[in-house]
């Protein structure tokens, strides 16, 4: 085990349609919005110009040396579960969830199940099928399927927590086997749990494609769960070094990552290059970041950062910032991941050995929470002669079809394509007859 390293690097993940249709009208008097989000549903016409108090925590932290941190494992189970590597805490267990049929062997008749849920079952004897992709770089084997719609937007869990072998977990959209979108997977819990849990941001109305597999063949009772959230955090304030005033509430509305550190903690310094690299990366996608120091005085903090530059607010912390997040005295590094809820979904403790692992760790864990609605809505503006046509990129690779009529035919649409660093595709053609119709579709 390194400095300050807690726990095992995880490893890489494997890499992975839209099938509601969005349709705009073009007209000559302005350009109206006919959007289908949901099959079945209403549709609505827009004018496209409108603009917990967690528990104490289950592990005892020592310092060992300056700048150096131990964890001493205590075993609990309760209002914190443990989850994935590194010791991350999972704040939340499922409770009220409905119960639904057993899992599905194939992909085909994977079992239907909607909002908070505990599904129970076995892969004995289950199959893999071709065309099938490997969960979590496992390849298929023994694989069972659930068909999981949410019923509100917000973060949620997906645990195998109970379940009788070692699992792999993975959770996709799309509808056909083969071409599957990964939206995240996970093998173990931790180095200690065998079993599996994946956190992601699901929006009202999305279905998701669940597969729980055993690791190498293994096969025994499978028992998934769905359940939301986590608990709320409660707001908090301090100061940054120079003494000014602020708080939680300069992050509404975006996922945050806070980073307990200290500036004599080697680890903590030592990950500070990934962690801004995470920062820029993620922020146009809505995530932020904050630094709360926990050193006694603001000079060395304040010395530190003349010499460093890092793009995300680094403030001092506070007793009330402590409490909020961590109920009392903790080890650095030590992170929270809060949802746009202001619900704390996850904790960090200790780094990653090899230091290398600390950005691709983050960024696997936070993407899911950033990722835009797969119930893609289309947006146009006009300039000129010019349409342009733009959709948050859900990651399946919609096609863009035009036609002068509402029923059809629908061909390819052309013109010059550009995106942005927040993950918007536009595709800008000239102005063609008085009426145009849009959709996307999945290839």
């Amino acid at each position: 085990m390194g400095r300050g390293v807690i726990g095992k690097s995880p490893r890489k993940r494997a890499a992975g349609g839209v099938d509601d249709v969005s349709i705009m009208k073009k007209a000559s008097s302005g350009l109206r919005v006919q959007e289908r989000i949901l099959p079945g549903s209403a549709s609505r016409i827009e004018s496209p110009n409108r603009a917990l108090t967690p528990s104490p925590s289950p592990i005892r932290w020592e310092r060992v040396a300056a700048g150096r941190v131990r964890a001493r494992f205590i075993e609990t189970r309760g209002a914190w579960g443990l989850c994935l590597g590194l010791f991350v805490l999972c704040l939340g267990w499922p409770s009220g969830a409905a119960l639904a049929a057993p899992l599905a062997d194939q992909f085909g008749t994977a079992t239907p199940i909607e909002g908070l849920v505990t599904v129970t079952g076995s892969n004995v004897g289950a199959t893999a099928q071709v065309g099938e992709p490997a969960h979590y770089a496992e390849p298929a084997s023994r694989s069972v399927w659930a068909r999981w719609t949410a019923t509100r937007t917000g973060t949620y869990h997906i645990t195998t927590t109970n379940s009788t072998f070692d699992t792999v977990l993975a959770i996709y959209l799309g509808t056909t086997l083969n071409k599957l979108k990964v939206i995240c997977t996970n093998d173990d819990i931790d180095f200690r749990t065998l079993q599996s849990h994946l956190f992601f941001r699901a929006y009202e109305g999305e279905t998701f494609q669940i597969a729980v597999d055993g690791v190498g063949g293994a096969t025994g009772q499978v028992e998934l769960s769905v359940f939301y959230g986590g608990p709320a955090m409660p707001g908090w304030q301090t100061t940054d070094p120079l003494g000014n005033p602020v708080g939680s509430d300069a992050f509404s509305n975006q996922v945050m990552l806070v980073d307990f550190w200290e500036t004599t903690c080697g680890t903590c310094v030592d990950e500070l290059p990934d962690l801004v690299r995470l920062y820029q990366s993620l922020a146009p996608r809505g995530f932020s970041m904050v630094g709360l120091s926990i050193d006694p005085t603001t000079a060395p903090v304040v010395d530190w950062l003349s010499e460093h530059a890092v793009p995300y607010p680094m403030w001092m912390s506070s007793p009330e910032a402590k409490l909020s997040l961590l109920g009392g005295d903790f080890g650095v590094p030590t992170k929270y991941l809060v949802d746009r809820e202001r619900r704390i979904v996850a904790r960090f403790l200790g780094g990653h050995d090899p230091l290398q692992a600390t950005y691709p760790f983050y960024e696997s864990v936070i993407r899911p929470l950033v990722r835009a609605s797969s119930l893609v809505q289309l947006q146009m503006e006009r300039t000129g002669g010019v349409v342009n046509v733009s959709w948050l990129d859900p990651g399946t690779n919609p096609r863009l079809e035009s036609s002068s009529l509402p029923s059809g035919p629908w061909g390819n649409a052309f013109g010059s394509v550009s995106s942005n660093s927040a993950g918007r595709i536009t595709v800008s053609m000239p102005i063609v007859g008085p009426d145009s119709y849009f959709r996307l579709t999945t290839p």
